[in-house]
């Protein structure tokens, strides 16, 4: 491929017309690194006059958009030069000893990693224009070794489960009954007020009957409701509670007890 030659040698009309073309390109995408190394193949002396030219002037503007990064790094009042230095997962031997890095604007992932000690990882934003921008960092004592060029291991998360609490069976059930009794007393005053071959002579005792069971009814359905709403506020707030290991693949009902409060629910994925 012709980009194999570039900045290498010389240069012939082709090869220079597309590193002129790529330079745009590239230089609008935002990689600037690419765009570099582009217009470095035409400025060269062998390129055409009107491609030269242009290229004259993109070789100033591309050099000083080019950010850079120095990475530093120390232990206690000691500077290290040793380490390893990842950006963005890719290796830059001897990034320690002061010199710049150029990098591309945007999001950078820098890590450090040194024999015996766990890998420690910041995360930047490099502005194109922006050169040398520091990052230091500060190395411990060995706290156990971490594989070079990966992450160290996170501490294992405790186990946890949200029990449905008694209270909400409770309430559930109540809501049920409530339900279950509107119905009833509603089927019977209903019944009861058709029957009636009185109407309207009826007496006072014949339609105090009627309304008790209609009322009981309403009584029941308003009691069913309350209690269904209830339940579902309970079963959707319940927290979640901390379990030992050995129970974290139990179901069914049983006691959980947790710093703050005792549950008899149902332990199990939902």
């Amino acid at each position: 491929m012709t980009s194999n030659v570039w900045g290498q040698g010389e240069v012939d009309a082709e090869q220079c017309l597309e590193a002129h073309e790529r330079v745009q390109v590239t230089r609008a995408a935002g990689d600037l690194l690419a765009a570099r190394d582009a217009v470095a193949v035409c400025v060269k002396a062998a390129c055409p006059d009107i491609v030269r030219r242009d290229c004259v002037v993109w070789y100033s503007e591309v050099t000083q958009s080019v950010p850079s990064l120095i990475v530093t790094a120390s232990e206690g009042d000691r500077d290290l030069l040793v380490g390893r230095v990842y950006v963005d997962d890719i290796e830059r031997p001897a990034a320690l000893n002061g010199a710049a890095l150029p990098l591309n604007p945007g999001r950078h992932t820098v890590r450090v990693v040194r024999s015996g000690q766990p890998a420690v990882e910041k995360v930047m934003v490099l502005s194109a224009g922006e050169s040398g921008r520091r990052m230091h960092f500060e190395l411990s004592g060995p706290t156990g070794l971490a594989p070079q060029g990966t992450a160290t291991e996170q501490p294992e998360q405790g186990v946890t489960v949200r029990p449905i609490p008694m209270l909400t069976y409770l309430l559930a059930g109540a809501s049920l009954a409530g339900f279950a009794t509107g119905a009833t007393f509603g089927s019977i005053g209903i019944a009861e007020k058709k029957g009636l071959l009185c109407a309207p002579f009826c007496s006072m005792d014949q339609k105090d009957s009627v309304d008790t069971k209609l009322l009981m009814a309403d009584i029941g359905y308003g009691v069913g409701v309350a209690a269904g709403i209830a339940a579902l506020v309970t079963y959707l707030v319940r927290p979640e509670v901390p379990v030992e290991r050995g129970e974290a693949l139990a179901t069914g009902l049983r006691t959980i007890v947790s710093p703050q409060l005792a549950y008899v629910g149902y332990a199990g994925a939902f």
